[in-house]
């Protein structure tokens, strides 16, 4: 797994994760939320049950209690799952350090 900040030549096809209650303070997430639930109804698993799962693993990214390398256990299967099991080049998420500013 590859974690840094990258300037991309070409579009690449991620997995987002942005709906934790900290980065819903930040005025461009809460516009990317509005547009990202709009294209979520009509889909075949209910709007409420994805809120709820992207919620939970929005707030293990967001997390800034960090003690040990098992913190970051739920994060790793996210981001497998996402890569592995989807095809995707990897996840992109709101940087904790610079307060939800930058992905």
């Amino acid at each position: 797994m590859t974690i840094g900040r990258w300037i991309l030549n070409e579009d690449i096809e991620v997995a987002s994760v942005w709906l934790s209650d900290d980065y819903l303070k930040v005025k461009e997430l809460t516009e990317l939320y509005k547009l990202w639930n709009s294209k979520l109804e009509g889909t075949e698993i209910g709007q409420e049950q994805f809120v709820g799962l992207l919620k939970y693993f929005s707030k293990e990214f967001s997390r800034t209690q960090i003690k040990t390398h098992h913190d970051y256990k739920v994060s790793c299967i996210y981001a497998d799952y996402a890569i592995l099991g989807n095809n995707l080049k990897g996840v992109l998420f709101p940087s904790v350090k610079s307060d939800y500013r930058g992905f």
